[in-house]
């Protein structure tokens, strides 16, 4: 009967301990801390997860949504790692993840008095294109487009002879890029396309994506 008692006691203990997810072990099932990743599209990047705990592995979540356990009071280490193309915008608040910068440290349930659902902590990562002046050329042997700044310091070379220099990053300081289109032979510039600040040939480098089309065709 001892034995059998004994039994019951070790399940029962099994079912109510939880090893959380990201190395942080021994807790008991109603202190466990969800915390939810969001990303706002996984294309754009991906949220490494660490425990502060020096002996805990990282986690990566890479896709929508992820989900990981946690004891109370566990420090956590969220960074938010953009794709090629992207840059890190911001954490979004969703639920208790009220933090800005990046990486950012959040404390599973710091209220040890709140054992509601209420406790658990949602964290979404967002992402923003990479801001810059791209320059397209249609068809891409009607000519060559050429950019400066204002001072004269050419920015942008595309389509000249082996350059493809067709884009300027944003470095975070407005300025303006004129834009000069030369058609090649057999050709001549008919207008430009694209974002409407640059129908004029004259584009700002801005917190923004810019995407500029010179407009060639055939004589």
């Amino acid at each position: 009967m001892k034995r059998k008692t004994g039994l019951i006691i070790a399940s029962v203990l099994l079912a109510f301990f939880i090893i959380g997810i990201g190395g942080t072990p021994s807790v008991w099932a109603k202190e466990a801390v969800k915390l939810i990743i969001q990303i706002d599209s996984a294309d754009k990047g991906k949220v490494i997860i660490k425990n502060t705990d020096p002996s805990a592995a990282a986690v990566e979540c890479t896709s929508a949504e992820c989900t990981y356990l946690y004891s109370s009071k566990t420090k956590v280490d969220l960074t938010a790692v953009p794709a090629s193309g992207y840059a890190y915008k911001k954490w979004e608040d969703i639920k208790r993840c009220d933090k800005s910068g990046n990486p950012i440290t959040v404390t599973m349930h710091e209220n040890t008095n709140d054992t509601s659902p209420a406790k658990d902590r949602i964290c979404k990562a967002i992402f923003k294109p990479i801001s810059k002046v791209v320059v397209k050329i249609d068809p891409s042997n009607g000519g060559t487009v050429i950019g400066k700044f204002s001072n004269g310091l050419v920015v942008i070379s595309c389509g000249v002879g082996s350059e493809l220099d067709c884009e300027e990053p944003y470095a975070g300081d407005e300025r303006n890029i004129v834009l000069t289109a030369t058609p090649a032979s057999g050709f001549t510039f008919d207008k430009w396309s694209g974002h409407d600040d640059c129908l004029d040939g004259t584009v700002k480098l801005k917190d923004a994506v810019r995407e500029c089309i010179a407009l060639f065709k055939a004589i």
